[in-house]
Protein backbone atom coordinates (compact mmCIF):
# COMPACT_ATOMS: atom_id res chain seq x y z
CA UNK A 1 0.00 0.00 0.00
CA UNK A 2 0.97 3.76 -0.44
CA UNK A 3 1.67 6.02 1.97
CA UNK A 4 0.01 9.45 1.93
CA UNK A 5 1.57 12.84 2.44
CA UNK A 6 -0.95 16.02 3.72
CA UNK A 7 0.67 19.43 3.18
CA UNK A 8 -1.51 22.77 3.20
CA UNK A 9 -1.41 26.39 1.72
CA UNK A 10 -3.50 28.65 -0.49
CA UNK A 11 -2.34 30.20 -3.96
CA UNK A 12 -0.47 33.32 -2.05
CA UNK A 13 2.86 30.59 -1.33
CA UNK A 14 2.15 28.89 -4.46
CA UNK A 15 6.25 28.87 -5.25
CA UNK A 16 6.83 27.31 -1.57
CA UNK A 17 4.02 24.33 -2.31
CA UNK A 18 5.51 24.12 -5.92
CA UNK A 19 9.10 23.65 -4.31
CA UNK A 20 7.44 21.14 -1.44
CA UNK A 21 6.46 19.04 -4.58
CA UNK A 22 9.22 18.90 -7.20
CA UNK A 23 11.31 18.65 -4.56
CA UNK A 24 9.32 15.29 -2.88
CA UNK A 25 8.99 14.12 -6.37
CA UNK A 26 12.69 14.37 -7.63
CA UNK A 27 14.89 14.05 -4.82
CA UNK A 28 12.49 12.64 -2.43
CA UNK A 29 11.65 9.92 -5.45
CA UNK A 30 8.29 9.81 -3.66
CA UNK A 31 5.80 8.04 -5.70
CA UNK A 32 2.84 8.06 -3.41
CA UNK A 33 -0.19 10.10 -2.76
CA UNK A 34 -0.39 13.92 -2.18
CA UNK A 35 -3.21 16.14 -0.54
CA UNK A 36 -2.93 19.34 -0.39
CA UNK A 37 -5.73 21.01 1.51
CA UNK A 38 -6.39 24.34 0.24
CA UNK A 39 -6.51 26.07 3.88
CA UNK A 40 -6.92 29.92 2.83
CA UNK A 41 -7.47 32.12 6.10
CA UNK A 42 -8.81 35.73 6.74
CA UNK A 43 -7.32 37.87 8.98
CA UNK A 44 -3.34 38.69 9.88
CA UNK A 45 -0.94 35.87 11.54
CA UNK A 46 -2.15 36.64 15.14
CA UNK A 47 -5.37 38.29 14.64
CA UNK A 48 -7.21 35.52 12.46
CA UNK A 49 -10.86 35.71 11.08
CA UNK A 50 -11.91 32.51 9.59
CA UNK A 51 -11.26 30.05 6.26
CA UNK A 52 -12.24 31.03 2.57
CA UNK A 53 -15.01 29.48 1.46
CA UNK A 54 -13.93 29.24 -2.49
CA UNK A 55 -10.95 27.40 -3.84
CA UNK A 56 -7.88 29.62 -4.18
CA UNK A 57 -5.51 28.42 -6.90
CA UNK A 58 -5.32 29.71 -10.16
CA UNK A 59 -6.29 28.08 -13.00
CA UNK A 60 -2.19 27.25 -14.02
CA UNK A 61 -1.48 26.23 -10.37
CA UNK A 62 -4.02 23.62 -10.47
CA UNK A 63 -2.55 22.59 -13.86
CA UNK A 64 0.33 21.95 -11.94
CA UNK A 65 -0.49 20.08 -9.20
CA UNK A 66 -2.21 17.86 -11.73
CA UNK A 67 0.78 17.26 -13.69
CA UNK A 68 2.29 16.43 -10.38
CA UNK A 69 -0.80 14.12 -9.44
CA UNK A 70 -1.47 16.21 -6.11
CA UNK A 71 -4.93 16.10 -4.79
CA UNK A 72 -6.36 19.40 -3.89
CA UNK A 73 -9.42 19.66 -1.09
CA UNK A 74 -10.62 23.01 0.04
CA UNK A 75 -11.19 22.78 3.48
CA UNK A 76 -14.35 24.56 3.73
CA UNK A 77 -15.90 21.25 1.45
CA UNK A 78 -14.24 18.78 4.30
CA UNK A 79 -15.85 20.92 6.60
CA UNK A 80 -19.12 20.71 4.78
CA UNK A 81 -19.26 17.62 3.60
CA UNK A 82 -18.70 15.63 6.93
CA UNK A 83 -22.15 17.95 8.19
CA UNK A 84 -19.81 19.60 10.68
CA UNK A 85 -21.15 22.87 12.10
CA UNK A 86 -18.53 25.64 11.02
CA UNK A 87 -19.45 27.60 14.53
CA UNK A 88 -17.90 24.58 16.71
CA UNK A 89 -14.49 25.56 14.80
CA UNK A 90 -15.11 29.15 14.94
CA UNK A 91 -15.32 29.01 18.49
CA UNK A 92 -12.36 28.03 19.22
CA UNK A 93 -10.17 30.11 21.12
CA UNK A 94 -7.64 31.38 18.25
CA UNK A 95 -4.91 33.55 18.91
CA UNK A 96 -3.15 32.90 15.70
CA UNK A 97 -4.13 32.39 12.15
CA UNK A 98 -2.96 28.54 11.80
CA UNK A 99 -4.34 26.93 14.42
CA UNK A 100 -6.78 25.09 15.34
CA UNK A 101 -7.10 24.35 11.39
CA UNK A 102 -4.22 21.64 10.96
CA UNK A 103 -5.81 19.68 13.36
CA UNK A 104 -9.16 20.02 11.83
CA UNK A 105 -7.97 19.41 7.84
CA UNK A 106 -5.92 16.23 8.96
CA UNK A 107 -8.51 14.07 10.87
CA UNK A 108 -10.86 14.68 7.50
CA UNK A 109 -8.47 13.70 5.17
CA UNK A 110 -6.89 11.24 7.12
CA UNK A 111 -10.47 9.93 7.24
CA UNK A 112 -11.18 9.33 4.08
CA UNK A 113 -7.44 7.29 3.80
CA UNK A 114 -7.27 5.76 6.45
CA UNK A 115 -8.08 2.27 4.79
CA UNK A 116 -6.69 3.00 1.45
CA UNK A 117 -3.04 3.84 2.58
CA UNK A 118 -0.13 2.41 5.00
CA UNK A 119 1.29 5.48 6.06
CA UNK A 120 0.28 8.88 6.65
CA UNK A 121 2.55 12.27 6.88
CA UNK A 122 2.08 15.92 7.62
CA UNK A 123 4.40 17.99 6.34
CA UNK A 124 4.09 22.22 6.68
CA UNK A 125 5.25 23.77 3.14
CA UNK A 126 8.19 25.27 3.78
CA UNK A 127 9.80 21.82 3.96
CA UNK A 128 12.26 21.01 1.33
CA UNK A 129 13.19 17.33 0.37
CA UNK A 130 16.49 16.75 -0.79
CA UNK A 131 17.44 12.65 -0.89
CA UNK A 132 15.17 9.82 -1.00
CA UNK A 133 11.83 9.66 1.44
CA UNK A 134 11.54 6.35 2.08
CA UNK A 135 14.09 5.95 5.04
CA UNK A 136 11.32 7.84 6.91
CA UNK A 137 8.44 6.12 5.81
CA UNK A 138 10.28 2.98 7.47
CA UNK A 139 10.59 4.71 10.59
CA UNK A 140 6.33 4.15 11.18
CA UNK A 141 5.52 1.88 14.00
CA UNK A 142 1.77 1.58 14.72
CA UNK A 143 1.01 3.52 18.41
CA UNK A 144 3.56 5.82 17.51
CA UNK A 145 4.03 9.21 16.24
CA UNK A 146 7.07 10.49 14.41
CA UNK A 147 8.56 14.16 15.68
CA UNK A 148 12.00 15.77 15.14
CA UNK A 149 12.99 17.71 18.04
CA UNK A 150 14.02 21.31 17.29
CA UNK A 151 17.24 23.47 19.09
CA UNK A 152 15.78 24.76 21.67
CA UNK A 153 14.09 24.81 24.76
CA UNK A 154 10.25 25.64 25.22
CA UNK A 155 11.62 28.47 27.83
CA UNK A 156 13.97 29.59 26.00
CA UNK A 157 12.10 30.38 22.63
CA UNK A 158 10.10 34.03 21.49
CA UNK A 159 6.68 32.89 21.12
CA UNK A 160 6.71 28.99 22.92
CA UNK A 161 6.56 30.56 26.31
CA UNK A 162 3.41 32.79 26.12
CA UNK A 163 1.80 29.86 24.20
CA UNK A 164 2.43 27.40 26.97
CA UNK A 165 0.99 30.24 29.40
CA UNK A 166 -1.98 30.83 27.66
CA UNK A 167 -3.01 27.13 28.79
CA UNK A 168 -4.55 27.81 32.29
CA UNK A 169 -5.06 24.06 34.21
CA UNK A 170 -5.84 25.80 37.71
CA UNK A 171 -9.41 25.19 37.59
CA UNK A 172 -9.12 21.28 37.29
CA UNK A 173 -5.18 20.59 37.92
CA UNK A 174 -2.08 22.19 38.86
CA UNK A 175 -0.84 25.23 37.19
CA UNK A 176 2.43 25.50 38.75
CA UNK A 177 3.30 21.94 38.47
CA UNK A 178 2.13 22.03 34.70
CA UNK A 179 4.69 25.00 34.03
CA UNK A 180 7.45 23.41 35.51
CA UNK A 181 7.01 20.30 33.86
CA UNK A 182 6.52 21.77 30.59
CA UNK A 183 9.03 25.13 30.26
CA UNK A 184 12.08 23.35 30.86
CA UNK A 185 11.56 20.66 28.19
CA UNK A 186 12.83 19.79 24.71
CA UNK A 187 10.80 21.77 22.03
CA UNK A 188 9.12 19.47 19.22
CA UNK A 189 8.01 20.38 16.26
CA UNK A 190 4.51 19.94 14.61
CA UNK A 191 5.72 21.09 11.01
CA UNK A 192 6.33 17.30 10.58
CA UNK A 193 4.98 14.22 12.20
CA UNK A 194 3.46 11.01 10.84
CA UNK A 195 2.63 7.46 11.52
CA UNK A 196 0.58 4.47 10.23
CA UNK A 197 -2.81 5.54 8.90
CA UNK A 198 -4.84 4.84 12.02
CA UNK A 199 -2.25 6.23 14.51
CA UNK A 200 -2.36 9.43 12.53
CA UNK A 201 -5.51 9.28 12.52
CA UNK A 202 -6.65 8.64 16.24
CA UNK A 203 -3.62 11.22 16.88
CA UNK A 204 -5.04 14.34 15.33
CA UNK A 205 -8.82 13.20 16.36
CA UNK A 206 -7.59 13.37 20.28
CA UNK A 207 -5.72 16.67 19.40
CA UNK A 208 -8.84 18.10 17.73
CA UNK A 209 -11.04 17.04 20.41
CA UNK A 210 -8.70 18.88 23.20
CA UNK A 211 -8.32 21.67 20.47
CA UNK A 212 -12.14 22.21 21.38
CA UNK A 213 -12.81 21.29 24.99
CA UNK A 214 -14.07 24.16 27.23
CA UNK A 215 -12.55 23.23 29.96
CA UNK A 216 -8.30 24.39 29.11
CA UNK A 217 -7.30 26.57 25.94
CA UNK A 218 -4.19 25.02 23.75
CA UNK A 219 -2.68 27.66 22.23
CA UNK A 220 -1.51 26.81 18.83
CA UNK A 221 -0.57 23.57 17.27
CA UNK A 222 2.81 23.22 18.33
CA UNK A 223 2.73 23.73 22.20
CA UNK A 224 -0.26 21.32 22.02
CA UNK A 225 1.96 18.49 20.26
CA UNK A 226 4.61 19.57 23.06
CA UNK A 227 1.76 19.22 26.06
CA UNK A 228 0.48 16.01 24.98
CA UNK A 229 4.41 14.59 23.92
CA UNK A 230 5.59 16.06 27.74
CA UNK A 231 2.90 16.47 30.04
CA UNK A 232 0.34 13.83 29.07
CA UNK A 233 3.22 11.28 27.64
CA UNK A 234 1.34 10.10 24.59
CA UNK A 235 3.65 7.98 22.61
CA UNK A 236 6.02 9.42 20.02
CA UNK A 237 8.87 8.49 18.41
CA UNK A 238 11.54 10.73 18.02
CA UNK A 239 13.86 10.37 14.99
CA UNK A 240 17.12 12.69 14.68
CA UNK A 241 17.65 15.37 12.50
CA UNK A 242 19.08 13.17 9.50
CA UNK A 243 15.38 12.84 8.69
CA UNK A 244 14.13 16.51 9.17
CA UNK A 245 16.66 19.18 10.18
CA UNK A 246 14.79 22.56 11.65
CA UNK A 247 16.88 25.44 10.28
CA UNK A 248 15.28 28.16 12.11
CA UNK A 249 16.65 28.47 15.05
CA UNK A 250 20.38 27.57 13.68
CA UNK A 251 23.36 29.99 13.48
CA UNK A 252 24.70 30.31 9.69
CA UNK A 253 28.00 28.91 10.92
CA UNK A 254 26.47 25.69 12.16
CA UNK A 255 25.33 24.78 8.60
CA UNK A 256 27.03 24.78 5.02
CA UNK A 257 25.39 24.66 1.56
CA UNK A 258 27.21 21.96 -0.41
CA UNK A 259 26.39 21.33 -3.81
CA UNK A 260 22.89 23.17 -3.92
CA UNK A 261 22.36 21.00 -0.53
CA UNK A 262 21.97 21.79 3.06
CA UNK A 263 24.42 19.80 5.08
CA UNK A 264 24.35 19.99 9.69
CA UNK A 265 27.53 18.20 10.80
CA UNK A 266 28.09 16.60 7.69
CA UNK A 267 25.45 14.77 7.11
CA UNK A 268 22.57 15.69 3.94
CA UNK A 269 19.13 15.58 5.75
CA UNK A 270 16.54 14.22 3.84
CA UNK A 271 14.01 17.04 4.59
CA UNK A 272 15.23 20.82 5.68
CA UNK A 273 12.32 22.91 7.34
CA UNK A 274 12.93 26.38 7.28
CA UNK A 275 10.50 27.52 9.15
CA UNK A 276 9.48 30.52 7.04
CA UNK A 277 12.06 33.21 8.62
CA UNK A 278 14.88 31.03 6.51
CA UNK A 279 13.43 30.34 3.68
CA UNK A 280 14.75 32.91 1.37
CA UNK A 281 17.83 31.42 1.51
CA UNK A 282 16.50 28.26 -0.33
CA UNK A 283 14.89 30.64 -2.62
CA UNK A 284 19.00 31.87 -3.02
CA UNK A 285 20.17 28.19 -3.68
CA UNK A 286 17.24 27.63 -6.27
CA UNK A 287 18.86 30.31 -8.34
CA UNK A 288 22.02 29.63 -7.85
CA UNK A 289 23.03 32.66 -5.60
CA UNK A 290 25.30 31.23 -3.35
CA UNK A 291 24.46 31.77 0.85
CA UNK A 292 26.98 34.58 2.58
CA UNK A 293 29.71 32.70 4.07
CA UNK A 294 28.89 32.46 8.00
CA UNK A 295 31.32 35.15 10.00
CA UNK A 296 34.00 34.34 11.78
CA UNK A 297 33.34 33.52 15.80
CA UNK A 298 35.56 35.64 18.05
CA UNK A 299 37.48 33.88 20.83
CA UNK A 300 34.90 35.16 23.24
CA UNK A 301 32.33 34.29 21.08
CA UNK A 302 33.45 30.47 21.12
CA UNK A 303 33.81 30.15 25.30
CA UNK A 304 30.13 31.78 25.93
CA UNK A 305 28.24 29.76 22.87
CA UNK A 306 30.15 26.23 24.88
CA UNK A 307 28.92 27.77 28.16
CA UNK A 308 25.76 28.39 26.98
CA UNK A 309 25.64 25.01 25.43
CA UNK A 310 26.73 23.10 28.58
CA UNK A 311 24.04 25.44 30.55
CA UNK A 312 21.44 24.07 28.84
Amino acid sequence: MHSLIITSGNSKNFQQLRNFVLSLRSQGQYTGLIVLCDNSISGTWDNPGTWQENDSFREEEKQFFKEQDVSILQINTLVNENTIDPEIIRNIKSPTQRYPYKFVYNTLISKLYINKVKNIFYFDSDIYFQAPFEPIAELSEAGKILIVKEFLKMQEGYFLPKWLKFSDFSKVSDQDEYLKTMLPAENFCSGFYGSEANTFHRFNLLALLLTSNQFINFYSDQPLVNILKTYFHYPFKEISNKYCLHLGELKRENYTVENGKFTFEGKIPIAVHFNSGKYQELESVLTGIPLPSPPKRSLVDKVVGRLKKAIR
